[in-house]
């Protein structure tokens, strides 16, 4: 089994207040999505029971003993919202788990390091550069 917390950004615009908004981010994925052994069904019960908007609930249809499902809610913070998303994969010997968090309106290189700070994360194994410049 496989369980992952991932973090997305897209990064538009840095403004005078990215810092503390980087800041809120990284203490939202902390909570979402690493406080506690990922599970999709817990992880929608808590959006659920906070009254979560769902922005996306996407199930692919089973084939050969496999399963994917996607869903994403608007988590309000300080005025503004970012998405947390999960997404749980099943096939016949594996499980897969992810969580993650998106936002438009924050450097992702600054919220990267400020993640990897607050987490005492060490270096990727392997960072690759997208055709777009992102990392991936």
């Amino acid at each position: 089994m496989v369980r992952s917390a991932t973090f997305a950004c897209c990064m538009i615009v840095g403004s005078a207040y990215a810092n503390e908004r980087s800041v809120g981010l990284v203490k939202s994925f902390q909570v979402f999505c690493a406080s506690a052994p990922l599970d999709f069904a817990t992880l929608d019960a808590k959006a659920a029971a906070m009254k979560l908007a769902v922005r996306k609930d996407i199930v692919a249809p089973p084939q050969a003993g496999r399963s994917v499902r996607t869903k994403s809610w608007l988590v309000p913070l300080d005025g503004r919202s970012h998405e947390l998303i999960a997404t749980e994969a099943r096939g016949p010997d594996t499980e897969v788990q992810s969580c993650g968090i998106g936002a438009e309106d924050v450097d992702g290189e600054e919220l990267r390091r400020d993640l990897v700070e607050a987490m005492k994360l060490g270096a990727p194994l392997r960072q690759t550069a997208t055709a777009d410049g992102a990392s991936g």
